[in-house]
């Protein structure tokens, strides 16, 4: 078993119970907590962050800020830990690297799954997640340092017996657009 760190976006608040539903619909993959982190006015340094192991071009990096930051609320990220049954490493000739390959296809699959759902979306505005070992270290530190900062709310999931989550509950503490 392995834990990947996945990142939705607040790109994804209304949507985050159907994108649980779908991450439950695959075998041998669960969810084993969901935090709510604040970003106070941080999500270009937190986008900066993310992305600095895999750096894209500025002018992308723009316009997913921007875009990110003019949705509602955009003070908040949601931080999955999912654990995999089984996690392969297949080295990528795109990214130039060995990635996770299921972590990889669950995150196109939710990306394409939910694209609809999201006016004026386009690539990597709504879910990130590790794709190695090393971006999975780096993942957890950010997080936490991102934690640590701003804060953060430990998300109540109630799961049923084979460890899928049920029901997500949360009743923010702070007031967020």
């Amino acid at each position: 078993m392995k834990l990947v760190s996945a990142i939705v976006f607040n790109t994804g608040t209304d949507i985050l119970p159907e994108i649980v539903e779908f991450i439950n619909l695959h075998d041998g993959i669960y969810i084993s907590a969901i935090e709510m982190v604040y970003l106070n006015n941080c999500y270009d340094d937190f986008f900066d962050d993310i992305y600095r192991l895999g750096p894209i071009p500025e002018y992308d990096m723009n316009l997913k800020k921007d875009f990110v930051k003019k949705q509602k609320y955009s003070q908040v990220a949601y931080i999955l830990s999912i654990i995999f049954a089984e996690l392969n490493e297949v080295y990528s000739e795109r990214k130039g690297k060995n990635v996770y390959v299921e972590s990889e296809r669950l995150k196109k699959e939710i990306r394409d799954r939910f694209k609809t759902s999201i006016d004026g979306y386009f690539h990597d505005i709504l879910y990130h997640s590790s794709d190695c070992e090393e971006e999975q270290a780096y993942l957890i530190q950010l997080i936490n340092t991102y934690k640590d900062n701003y804060g953060y709310e430990q998300l109540s999931i109630n799961g049923d017996d084979k460890g899928k989550v049920k029901k997500i509950e949360y009743r923010p503490k702070r007031n967020f657009n």
